[in-house]
């Protein structure tokens, strides 16, 4: 009988990415010289700057439209392009298209964003933080004898909603708030099945799972309040979060394919 599998053998994740926002923007003077000196840091660890993006800023006041000189958004990549660090005058966004597991992840962000959040740290607070990931299954069969519930739990109401409406492709959204004890937390879950062509097969059916938590603060006191415990904990607790989100959406024979409760 046909089954699901993941889209790498030990796991189902496309990609991945952390994002640090933080409550000021730097400077243009005071962020061109951290790119400068972060550089060859992040050269070293084998990521190369990319071209800047060229644009434009628009001053509301005066309606002039004036080019963005420089020390704008800034990315820099592997040269395979799987890794990606955008630095931006009020964020970190670090993402991978090649995940092993998540303390390989974990080493890596640490590596490169170490001298970049030491510097942020100087000048302003770290105001939210966010995990996401993106992860596929394909069936092995083909659209008549699709069985999404050997994929999906059916009784789960992140998931299944959905499916019971419609024979073929959909998209199943679920979002809600947390108060925490420094602002809200923002949790989405979201499901789409599609047809995908693949290098094996025409018009495979294939699920795609993007689960999402997002740490908010709104004021000065609720940055405090995240910042008393350090970035990487924080990134360790969403990410247990987000496991446990993963185990309430795929049937316990998924999980176990994907080693979703190895403790990893």
């Amino acid at each position: 009988m046909p089954e699901f599998r993941p889209i790498y053998k030990s796991h189902a994740i496309e990609k991945c990415a952390a994002t640090v926002a933080f409550g000021d923007q730097l400077p243009k003077k005071v962020f061109g010289q951290l790119l400068e000196s972060a550089t060859p840091l992040l050269t070293a660890n084998g990521l190369v700057q990319g071209q800047q993006p060229s644009g434009f800023q628009f001053d509301v006041a005066t309606g002039k439209v004036s080019p963005i000189d420089g020390h704008g958004p800034t990315q820099f990549s592997s040269e395979n392009n799987v890794v990606q660090l955008h630095v931006l005058p009020d964020a970190i966004v670090w993402g991978t298209k090649q995940y092993l597991r998540w303390k390989n992840f974990r080493q890596d962000f640490q590596k490169s964003t170490e001298p970049l959040l030491s510097e942020f740290d100087k000048a302003t607070n770290v105001s939210s933080i966010k995990l996401e990931y993106w992860d596929r299954f394909f069936w092995q069969g083909n659209w008549d004898d699709l069985d999404i519930k050997k994929l999906l739990k059916s009784d789960s109401e992140l998931s299944i909603k959905a499916a019971g409406q419609f024979s073929r492709e959909w998209h199943n959204h679920v979002g809600w708030f947390e108060t925490k004890n420094f602002g809200r937390r923002l949790i989405n879950v979201n499901i789409d099945l599609i047809s995908i062509n693949s290098p094996t097969a025409t018009d495979q059916p294939s699920v795609g799972i993007y689960t999402m938590v997002h740490d908010q603060t709104r004021t000065d006191a609720e940055r405090d309040e995240l910042n008393t415990l350090s970035l990487i904990k924080r990134f360790d607790q969403i990410h247990d979060e987000m496991k446990h989100l993963l185990s309430q959406v795929l049937t316990p024979s998924a999980s176990e394919m994907i080693n979703l409760n190895s403790g990893e």
